[in-house]
C-alpha cells in the first residue's frame, strides 16, 4: 500500500485493483487489510482509504471504509494512529456530510413514513417489514435486536459453536468430566464476543478457574457459565469446564451461544440434545 499511496502522490500510474484485491469484508460490511496472520493491519487500511478516497467510482467503498476506520479507532492502535485517522477522515466527513444545513437523517418506511433526526433514537418495532434508509449527513450506527426461544442450530455470524462430553452423552455419576466448548471464528477476528454455555441440570461444578488463555472473563452462575472475550481471531478455540455428574437421570443440554456483545443480533447456537448420568 506504501507504493501505491507514493505513486499517487508523484502523479504516477498505478492500478485500482492492486488495491481493492487485498480489502477484506466482515459481517457488518466493514473493509479492511490485513495482515500475514490474518489480523487487521491498521496503516494499511488507512493507506487504502487515502488511495481510493478521490475515485468517483468508489465512493460507495469509501464510505465504507470510513465506517472501518471510525471503529477500529475504538479498538486499536495508539494516540498517534488516532491523530492520522482524524486527519485523513474529518475533513472528508466535514465536507459531505458535517454542514448544520445537511444534517443527519434516516427515514423509516413502513406502514407510517417518518423521519429521524433527533439522536441517540431508540424505540421498539412491531412492524413486520420496515425498510430504513440513511438520507443524509453523518455516518449513523444502527443496532436491532429481536428476542426469541430457539433449540435448533442457528448461524447468524461468522462463527460457530458446539459441545461435548469427553465421554459421550452418557456420564457417569460421581466422576469428574470436562464439558468442552468449541468456538470456530471464520473472520479474520471479531471484538468483544460473549459465550454462555448451559450446565445439565443434573451436574455441578467441579471447581471454578479463572480465565484461560485469551479468555477476558469467566463467571459462573447455577444454570450456566458465561466466557467474555475481548477479541478473537481466526481459527477455533476450546473452552473447557470441570463438572461433576451428580443426580441420576436424563436432562436436557441446551444449546450453547456465542454472540456479539454490543450487536447481540449476530449470533449463534448449536442444537439442544439429552445427556444421561448413571450410577
Amino acid at each position: 500500500m506504501l507504493l501505491i499511496e507514493t505513486k499517487k502522490r508523484c502523479g504516477l500510474p498505478y492500478s485500482l485493483e492492486e488495491v481493492t484485491q487485498h480489502l477484506q469484508t466482515n459481517k457488518e460490511g466493514y473493509i479492511y487489510m490485513v495482515d500475514n496472520t490474518k489480523r487487521i493491519n491498521t496503516d494499511a487500511t488507512l493507506r487504502a482509504y487515502r488511495i481510493l478516497r478521490d475515485e468517483e467510482t468508489m465512493k460507495d467503498m469509501v464510505v465504507r471504509l470510513q465506517y472501518t476506520l471510525l471503529d477500529i479507532a475504538n479498538t486499536y492502535g495508539n494516540t498517534y494512529w488516532h491523530a492520522k485517522t482524524l486527519l485523513s477522515i474529518f475533513p472528508d466527513l466535514v465536507k459531505l456530510t458535517g454542514k448544520e444545513s445537511n444534517p443527519a437523517t434516516i427515514t423509516l418506511k413502513g406502514k407510517e413514513n417518518r423521519v429521524i433526526k433527533i439522536f441517540p433514537h431508540q424505540e421498539v418495532i412491531e412492524e413486520k417489514e420496515l425498510k430504513i434508509i440513511h438520507t443524509t449527513g453523518m455516518p449513523i450506527f444502527l443496532t436491532t435486536t429481536q428476542e426469541g426461544v430457539t433449540t435448533q442450530e442457528l448461524v447468524e455470524s461468522s462463527f460457530t459453536v458446539r459441545t461435548w462430553f469427553e465421554e459421550g452423552d452418557t456420564l457417569q455419576q460421581g466422576i469428574p468430566t470436562q464439558l468442552y466448548v468449541e468456538v470456530n471464528q471464520t473472520a479474520s477476528h471479531e471484538n468483544y464476543l460473549m459465550v454462555e454455555v448451559p450446565i445439565p441440570a443434573g451436574c455441578v461444578y467441579d471447581s471454578k478457574p479463572n480465565t484461560y488463555r485469551n479468555e477476558t472473563h469467566r463467571e459462573y452462575f447455577k444454570e450456566k457459565t458465561v466466557i467474555f472475550f475481548e477479541r478473537l481471531y481466526q481459527g477455533k478455540h476450546i473452552i473447557t469446564i470441570p463438572l461433576i455428574p451428580h443426580f441420576e437421570g436424563v436432562y436436557h443440554m441446551n444449546p450453547a451461544k456465542v454472540s456479539k456483545m454490543y450487536t447481540p443480533q449476530e449470533l449463534s447456537t448449536n442444537d439442544i440434545r439429552k445427556v444421561t448420568i448413571v450410577k
